[in-house]
């Protein structure tokens, strides 16, 4: 959770309407009076010039804070959270009213608190993933009712997580580290898979010895199984700003798209990073494992300030992506800098996959079909670049799943040969 945040309000003051129409009624009195020559109506007109004279000392000086516990608030999709809100105010003489608004797609719910007088629990929910500023509003009349202020403050900042389908998204195959997990592989060690039959050598466990297959061949033999590997995950997101259009769009695929990959490789027992580039606050996090971690990817992707380190510059450090990492990118590809960043990656010895999150031409709708022939083959071209050079660049439609779309990956062994040609 958050910590406390206390806000001062800054007080806009205007006239009330009461100020307005004694004015008016001030300003028809002494017109009157100069127009018809009646200085009766002058005596009409003092009380109320009177009233309004003394709206410059009704106006209080006095310190406005609202605080709200916690000001960090995490949840999922649909998921309501809430945070108690309380108004500090110096002049009590004054009528304060205490109200919340929210962006569109936020719903607020307030409910009294018996314990204070303007203290509140404020529930929010939000349907679609995002950053949501709650902000307070605060209406205040001057005790001679002829000055109003009205001032806003954000006293809280609600991160709302993305609902990702729990499939599992498949990697590029490549050598596994030498440490235990759930990937099957072909070298031979523990692990459930059979693998082959071999003659018993000395030291080898008795337990692994087969023998069914013993009796038959008159010595002893040992069974071989296929030994499970896990890899270190990271996936790369370009968080730079987009063009309208398809972008847009490419943008949330993008970050659903790389939840949907650390969900996946976390289940499996991997260890699983993340590194935003292309924003104006470059931001990592280190590999690591368990459902803890999940949720540290989500701070990190939506920029909650809590748990990830940031950095500068405009490609990953080095620090955040170990030695034989595969590394999963998700871009529009219309960076410059973040495909330098992913061939820096591929010189390092990573694999580096991309997946291509724009669909069709961001140049507009009604374009000449010339134009858009030109854009695929132009895009076309960029792939084979991309790939000679060590970075296999995978297409996601949108009608197709992630799953699927990774699944046309090649082995990574192609990618070590076409890196060493280079």
């Amino acid at each position: 959770m958050g910590n406390v945040r206390e806000v001062d309000v800054h007080l806009r003051w205007r006239t009330t309407q009461l100020a307005q129409a004694l004015l008016i009624c001030a300003a028809a009195a002494l017109a009157a009076s100069l127009i018809f020559g009646r200085w009766q109506l002058i005596a009409f007109a003092a009380p109320l010039l009177g009233v309004l004279s003394s709206a410059g000392w009704q106006r209080p000086v006095a310190r406005i804070s609202v605080q709200a516990a916690p000001d960090l608030l995490r949840c999922f999709e649909g998921e309501q959270v809430s945070t108690q809100v309380d108004l500090s105010a110096a002049a009590d003489d004054s009528a304060i009213a205490l109200s919340f608004t929210a962006p569109p797609g936020m719903h607020t719910e307030v409910a009294p608190d018996g314990s204070e007088t303007f203290a509140r629990n404020v529930v929010v929910s939000a349907e679609r993933w995002g950053r949501y500023p709650l902000r307070a509003r605060v209406d205040l009349v001057a005790p001679g009712g002829l000055l109003a202020a009205t001032g806003s403050v954000d006293i809280a900042d609600v991160f709302v997580f993305p609902m990702i389908p729990a499939a599992s998204t498949p990697l590029p195959r490549t050598e596994m580290l030498d440490r235990l997990g759930t990937h099957l592989t072909r070298h031979t060690g523990p692990g459930v898979e059979f693998a082959d039959i071999r003659p018993y050598v000395p030291g080898d466990q008795l337990r692994t010895v087969n023998w069914s297959v013993s009796a038959r061949r008159g010595s002893l033999h040992v069974t071989q199984r296929l030994t499970d590997r896990s890899v270190d995950v990271v996936v790369m997101v370009d968080l730079s700003g987009q063009p309208p259009g398809p972008a847009t769009a490419a943008t949330e695929r993008a970050v659903e798209g790389a939840v949907q990959v650390v969900q996946s490789a976390l289940r499996n027992g991997d260890r699983t990073g993340v590194v935003g580039l292309g924003s104006q606050q470059p931001r990592w996090l280190g590999p690591e494992i368990g459902q803890r971690q999940f949720y540290r990817v989500l701070d990190t992707l939506l920029g909650t300030g809590v748990g990830y380190q940031t950095m500068t510059g405009t490609v990953a450090p080095r620090t955040a992506i170990p030695p034989r990492a595969i590394v999963v990118a998700f871009s529009t590809l219309l960076d410059g800098e973040f495909g330098l960043a992913l061939i820096d990656l591929s010189r390092r010895g990573h694999v580096v996959v991309a997946v291509d999150v724009l669909e069709g031409c961001p140049l507009g709708a009604d374009l000449d079909p010339t134009v858009t022939r030109m854009w695929a083959l132009q895009r076309s071209a960029m792939y084979r670049d991309m790939r000679v050079v060590g970075v296999e660049v995978v297409a996601w439609p949108s009608a197709v799943t992630l799953e699927a779309a990774m699944r046309l990956m090649p082995d990574a062994s192609r990618l070590a040969a076409a890196r060493r040609v280079r």
